[in-house]
């Protein structure tokens, strides 16, 4: 299992995906507690300071793992600190799943708030 996250970990960061081919792109990794553990997100921000992707890159989440699928993810794509990014306001959450798409919606919210700073 170790080795199966350090390739993850390995694609998602360090051999740079195809959806973070900027240079001036900012990638922020984010923990968040979820109902049964913690839950790593990766937060692509672009040069003007809006989300250009949000994934989960590790989860022991049961009912929570609908987080990670790219329906629920694509909520936050364009996202800005100028948003509320909030459950019943600009984000549905994953029906089940209310403390994970929590979680999700503060790690987008801190990865924003680092990249102001």
């Amino acid at each position: 299992m170790k080795t199966i996250f350090i390739t993850l970990l390995y694609l998602l960061v360090i051999n740079v995906p195809s959806f973070c081919e900027d240079i001036d792109d900012y990638k922020v990794t984010v923990i968040e507690e979820g109902r049964h553990g913690p839950i790593t997100f990766l937060v692509i921000i672009d040069s003007e300071g809006k989300i250009k992707n949000l994934s989960v890159v590790e989860s022991n989440e049961v009912k929570g793992g609908k987080v990670g699928k790219p329906r629920f993810l694509r909520q936050f794509i364009g996202k800005s600190s100028q948003d509320p990014i909030a459950l019943r306001k600009d984000i549905d959450a994953v029906t089940g799943a209310t403390v994970s798409s929590r979680a999700a919606a503060r790690a987008a919210r801190k990865a924003l708030e680092i990249w102001k700073k």
